[in-house]
């Protein structure tokens, strides 16, 4: 059975490498950057990190890491992401709603709260959730990303794209 969890582990440590790298992140390892602080959250007394990974994708430095808290059965794993002075994360939330900020200096906290049944692999994050939260910080407040969204609306269309990759490229 330690076999089959060593595995596990490995696995999802090789895949958060490869997330880390396609997202144009740093694999951290083991390691929270000095400059993240935890206090007044949960994971201020954590007693294990790994699979840290930092980087500013779109522009807003984001850490994220597994981590555990406490020892022995009585403890918890959670994924943990912190995001810098990010004005907006509204669209982070509709990925889970389950999901709980907490604010620790300049940092914004997000994780799923201790649940009151544990299983040792069930409180870290799915990869592909994730890479949902790590794409959808965003530095703008959100009538610029609604600006923005709109723009990209209504370059849309076929015809429009159509003729400006006709501009871009040489007859």
């Amino acid at each position: 059975m330690l076999f089959v969890f060593c595995l596990v582990e490995r696995q999802r440590t090789a895949a958060i490498r490869l997330l880390a790298s396609r997202l144009g992140l740093h694999f951290l390892g083991n390691a929270l950057p000095r400059s993240l602080t935890l206090s007044g959250t949960p994971f201020s007394s954590h007693s294990r990190v790994w699979n840290v990974i930092d980087g500013e994708p779109r522009g807003v430095r984001t850490i994220a890491f597994d981590c555990q808290v406490g020892v022995g059965k009585a403890s918890w794993r959670r994924t943990v992401i912190a995001a810098e002075s990010a004005d907006y994360l509204a669209p982070a939330l509709p990925f889970n709603p389950e999901m709980k900020i907490d604010t620790a200096g300049d940092w914004k906290i997000l994780y799923r709260p201790k649940a009151s049944i544990n299983f040792s692999i069930a409180g870290l994050m799915p990869l592909t959730e994730l890479e949902s939260f790590l794409g959808s910080f965003t530095p703008n407040r959100p009538e610029r990303t609604r600006s923005v969204m709109g723009s990209f609306r209504q370059l849309s269309s076929s015809k429009q794209l159509q003729s400006r990759w006709d501009k871009m490229t040489p007859a």
